[in-house]
């Protein structure tokens, strides 16, 4: 898996590449002077094709998010809470939705605050909380409590 991982990290960032029929990645124009044909290789759909391969859907969103927890439980960090939102694609436009967040979700991320030891500040900014908003959850909270 490491080395998936690695091997990924190193052609995600490249743009669209070019294979011949025995696999060998080629320039176009190096194909084009041998009169080869080529392939065209999308990296970021490779990559998702070969996670899939090794069990990992990039697009399952429960599935990212249990990783995502396992992952932080083991380590020690930051809480997390909330569900992962499937993030745009190259050709799809950005959503400028608000961020929703459900009692269970805010009651949690204080929770996980107080047992932080970490400032106000830093605890929204590693939790990817505006901090107004996280602000205001001690105001919803307080007045959950008082009734």
């Amino acid at each position: 898996m490491k080395d998936l991982l690695k091997e990924i990290l190193s052609t995600i960032k490249q743009d669209i590449y070019y294979i011949d029929d025995k696999g060998n990645q080629i320039k176009p124009e190096e194909a084009a002077e041998k009169g080869i044909m080529v392939k065209p290789i999308n990296p970021k759909i490779e990559a998702k094709r070969k996670l899939k391969e090794a069990g990992v859907d990039v697009d399952d969103d429960e599935l990212i998010e249990d990783l995502r927890v396992v992952l932080n439980q083991l380590r020690g960090e930051k809480f997390s809470g909330i569900k992962l939102k499937k993030t745009p694609t190259d050709n799809s436009k950005k959503s400028s939705k608000r961020k929703t967040y459900e009692d269970g979700d805010i009651i949690a991320y204080l929770n996980a605050y107080e047992k932080s030891g970490k400032s106000k500040t830093q605890f929204a900014k590693e939790n990817d909380i505006n901090y107004q908003t996280f602000m205001r959850w001690f105001t919803l909270d307080l007045k959950k409590s008082s009734k």
